[in-house]
């Protein structure tokens, strides 16, 4: 709908208009009786002349106008007086299709002259399409986003920010920003040597662009609604100071290509890449989208030697707190970061794909900083064809004190050396609490030697977990191989354990692994107690292989092969089936059974089908 002010001579416009006529003479007696006080105004027809060819469809357009005058009557005669001033507003509505070319037309009483200035036209906006070459900036120049819009007098533009108006409204600023067609070619850069990227309002939308080298946050926000990012989005500040993404409180869809920070050079260096704090939804980066190699391309990004004081949210190559639904593929976090390479807090549904954690990670025994650490991950949890070491303390580090993950499978992936000083197991996982219920898969990945023990699973307190470690196919067994190469250089006297403990309910299948150079017990499977709260132990250990037939010591250079374990009162069902056990240095298979805190326990064990041969020291194959 438009409206407009004309006046005098008959006059074509197209649209609406407002006029003002002075009043000359006395009105001719039709337009008289046109014109009333602004107390009773009376709609006029306009004459409507349409041109469109013959030869078009027939159009729908469903137009009306009316024409409404008024003037001030001062003498309450109902009649405008000689020098007085009418003002007509003719109203243009089109309610159905778009009718073109169409003219409206309107005599003018000829006892009225028009008042110069007077006409005034409502401005029509029109929709304005720029076309730039790819990496050329886009500059239009005056008029710019007015050359097709029309309005008399001529409308003017204005520049607006987002916020509250002086008419006491808001101005909310949506933008898409994104290259030609958005294909994977080469982006548009956004950089500022002095400040920050793109800090997010509401509910933005992100599409093939890199934001690079800001000396702030590359991409901020806090509060941002949903943010939409699709189509070869990278993220990298290598030489500045600046972290990548800082996104808080708000909902994702968001898929990059890349995300980069740190350098190897005298640059300054961000104190995260990543962080997220408070988001649902889906966060990923995917890189190229198609390497499937262990440890990936690094095509999703590097991450490198982020720094910050131990405990806090900076030195962590990436930062999760209260994040949901993240998604890391082809990424390489590397170099010396201060905390961990991945720290998630109350977390759930991770996911790490195709990506290598390496350097140094961590700094402190005390906050049991490593590569990838995880307190409270609920949901699932996946870790597949990565490689991750260089832990302080743990490679992998999962602690849940209460919810549910419900699994975190861990597939084709290669767990290398921790630290030789101060390093614990290449794998920890630990629940705690009545209540809670963590379950693992571990399959198809090789465990090199740590310093403490490949890998710990526990039940803590009352709390529920099922591990599976292999699985019933052969491809899915673990190897666990601390000989040549694999061997750790740090490792401790009693160390290269695969352990699993209840003081909960825990069951565990441990099935088709291979074991070597232990040199503690290569597996030991136990149940005890903490005080009074003891707990219950459902076991299989079947189709496992510990040591090599023709390498001595390859089982255990300082104990058994196998060890099963029950003290404090805590119940154990186990089954000990076609195992082979080469090379240990005290028992093939090891059952103990005791040290009763608690009263009543029950321990039900069998071993069938077991082949067992000893290394040099004369110890029996089997003791109970």
């Amino acid at each position: 709908m438009n409206t407009s002010d004309y006046s005098h001579t008959p006059r074509t416009f197209v649209a609406c208009s407002i006029i003002c006529l002075m009043v000359l003479g006395q009105l001719a007696p039709l337009a008289s009786a046109a014109r009333k006080s602004n107390a009773r105004p009376v709609n006029r027809s306009l004459e409507i002349e349409t041109s469109a060819p013959a030869t078009l469809a027939p159009l729908v357009p469903g137009i009306t106008a009316t024409l409404t005058d008024s003037f001030p009557d001062l003498d309450g005669d109902l009649k405008a007086n000689p020098g007085e001033t009418i003002t007509y507003t003719a109203t243009i509505v089109n309610s159905g299709t778009d009718a073109r070319p169409v003219q409206f037309t309107n005599t003018i009483d000829p006892n009225t002259t028009l008042v110069g200035g007077s006409l005034k036209v409502s401005p029509l906006a029109f929709a304005d399409t720029y076309v730039a070459a790819q990496n050329t900036q886009l500059s239009v120049g005056a008029p710019g986003v007015l050359t097709n819009d029309t309005g008399t007098p001529a409308p003017t533009a204005v520049p607006i920010a987002a916020g509250p108006t002086t008419g006491g409204g808001t101005v909310t600023l949506k933008q898409r920003v994104c290259r030609e067609s958005c294909h994977r070619q080469t982006n548009p850069v956004i950089t500022n040597n002095a400040g920050a990227g793109i800090v997010l309002a509401q509910n933005n939308r992100l599409h093939g662009l890199t934001v690079q080298n800001t000396t702030g946050t590359g991409l901020s926000g806090n509060g941002f609604g949903t943010l939409t990012v699709s189509e070869n989005v990278i993220l990298s500040n290598t030489t500045t100071a600046g972290v990548p993404i800082n996104l808080n409180n708000g909902t994702l869809a968001a898929t990059f290509r890349s995300i980069s920070a740190g350098n190897n050079n005298a640059n300054p260096d961000p104190v995260n890449g990543i962080v997220l704090t408070n988001t649902t939804g889906a966060f990923t980066v995917d890189g190229d989208g198609t390497n499937t190699s262990v440890g990936g391309n690094a095509s999703g990004g590097t991450i490198q030697n982020m720094s910050g004081a131990d405990g806090a949210n900076a030195g962590n190559g990436v930062f999760l707190s209260s994040a949901s639904g993240v998604t890391l593929r082809r990424m390489t976090i590397s170099g010396t970061n201060q905390n961990h390479g991945i720290r998630g807090i109350n977390s759930s549904n991770f996911t790490l794909e195709f990506s290598t954690v390496t350097g140094t990670n961590g700094t402190s025994q005390a906050l049991d900083e490593g590569s990838v650490n995880f307190d409270n991950l609920t949901g699932s949890a996946a870790i597949t064809s990565c490689l991750i070491e260089g832990g302080f303390e743990d490679n992998l580090n999962v602690v849940n004190t209460s919810g549910t993950l419900n699994r975190m499978t861990i597939s084709g992936t290669t767990f290398g050396f921790n630290n030789t000083a101060n390093g614990n197991s290449n794998i920890l996982i630990s629940s705690n609490n009545a209540g809670t219920t963590l379950n693992l898969t571990l399959k198809s990945s090789l465990i090199k030697g740590a310093r403490a023990d490949w890998i710990s699973a526990i039940a803590n307190s009352g709390s529920t977990m099922d591990v599976v470690i292999g699985g019933p196919l052969v491809a899915d067994g673990n190897s666990f191989d601390n000989l040549g190469a694999n061997a750790h250089p740090g490792a401790a006297a009693g160390s290269t354990r695969l352990v699993t403990t209840s003081v909960g309910n825990q069951t565990v299948d441990i099935r088709n692994n291979t074991l070597k150079g232990s040199k503690g017990e290569a597996m030991l499977v136990r149940a005890t107690a903490v005080g009074a709260v003891t707990g219950t132990l459902n076991a299989r250990v079947r189709n496992n292989t510990v040591g090599v037939a023709a390498t001595a010591n390859s089982g255990s250079t300082e104990s058994s092969g196998i060890f099963l374990t029950g003290d404090g009162g805590s119940d154990i069902n186990a089954a000990i089936r076609n195992n082979s056990v080469f090379q240990y240095n005290n028992h093939g298979i090891r059952m103990d059974f005791g040290d009763e805190i608690n009263d009543g326990a029950v321990y039900n064990a069998t071993v069938t089908d077991t082949r067992s041969y000893r290394s040099w020291r004369r110890h029996p194959s089997l003791h109970a």
